[in-house]
């Protein structure tokens, strides 16, 4: 089980939905890694090695030290589970203000 939200609004407050947080299950041991994607397919974030748990942050919204203008992003990450296996998702997110 892993949960993506789709929308999230960074804007560097520490409000609720300040960051790209992912959920995941106690069947995921760890997040091989995580690729955020804009539209045009350019690599804005790269992270190895997160450790799961049930609420992980990815990423803050930012890109290049700003805040990421509203837009669709694209998420990719392997996961490794606790069997042993690795799982590819990828999921849409979008950046609103």
């Amino acid at each position: 089980r892993v949960y993506v939200p789709n929308v999230f609004s960074p804007g560097g407050g520490g409000e609720q939905n300040d960051r790209l947080t992912v959920s995941f299950g106690p069947e995921v041991d760890q997040v091989l890694s995580a690729a955020i994607y804009d539209r045009w397919g350019g690599l804005v974030l790269q992270k190895k090695n997160i450790v799961a748990s049930s609420e992980t942050a990815i990423w803050d919204g930012s890109i290049n030290g700003k805040v990421a203008q509203p837009g669709v992003f694209v998420l990719v990450m392997e996961i490794r589970m606790l069997n042993g296996k690795s799982v590819t998702i990828a999921q849409d997110v979008t950046v609103v203000r």
